[in-house]
């Protein structure tokens, strides 16, 4: 026999011979159990969620409606507030993507230069320090005006 003879007859027909005895076919319903989905790695997320933890790194919660309320009441404030002086001081939480959709939430009080609704983008002076820094108003998570 050739292989398009042996493809044309397709697999063999095992019934009542000595294959079929010791070999009985698989139940439908075991079948199910062999394709069956599972965490092939456990360990492994357990693991990388250790390490996130230990480096202080989180995934950005969803802002809750009344928290994301305050914020936008506060950002109009202190649109106000610049257009008659700069330095406004605040206290602000927010978010600093690191990896991924992981990141750091870091909390500080700051000197707000520039609030721009067109880009929505606060600029700042954190406290103690000179370096500015320019964040997008979807990365906070608390405004206080001080």
């Amino acid at each position: 026999m050739n292989g398009k003879t042996l493809y044309q007859l397709g697999p063999p027909k095992h019934q009542n011979d000595a294959f079929s005895r010791r070999h009985p076919p698989m139940p439908v319903k075991d079948r199910a159990k062999i394709f069956a989905p599972f965490a092939a790695l456990p360990p492994y997320a357990k693991a990388l969620n250790r390490c996130r933890k230990k480096a202080g790194l989180v995934r950005p919660a969803e802002i809750l409606e009344d928290m994301a309320a305050q914020i936008d009441m506060n950002l109009k404030k202190l649109l106000l507030l610049l257009e008659k002086s700069r330095n406004i001081p605040v206290t602000l939480s927010y978010f600093i993507p690191v990896s991924g959709t992981s990141g750091v939430i870091k909390s500080c009080r700051a000197s707000v230069l520039q609030a721009d609704a067109a880009a929505q983008t606060l600029t700042f002076v954190p406290q103690n320090q000179t370096a500015v820094c320019t964040i997008a108003f979807s990365q906070l998570y608390r405004l206080d005006l001080n």
